[in-house]
């Protein structure tokens, strides 16, 4: 998995998100559903970005410092 297969699933989670929010604002049927299933993508995508990030070995010194 790489780092950009990450950030791919986020901006696709977010832009569900995105649309979920405004549909939940209409009222529309089934909408909670898909505000749930936008949260899928996104945390997968966010835990993938952390661990190619804390697997990185420039960010191991980052943090030592």
């Amino acid at each position: 998995m790489t780092a950009r297969l990450g950030l791919m699933l986020v901006l696709v989670g977010l832009c569900f998100f995105t649309i979920s929010v405004v549909f939940k604002f209409q009222d529309w049927p089934m909408s909670g559903l898909l505000y749930v299933g936008s949260m899928a993508p996104t945390f997968l995508g966010l835990v993938i970005l952390v661990w190619k990030a804390l697997r990185y070995p420039g960010f191991k010194d980052f943090l030592d410092s």
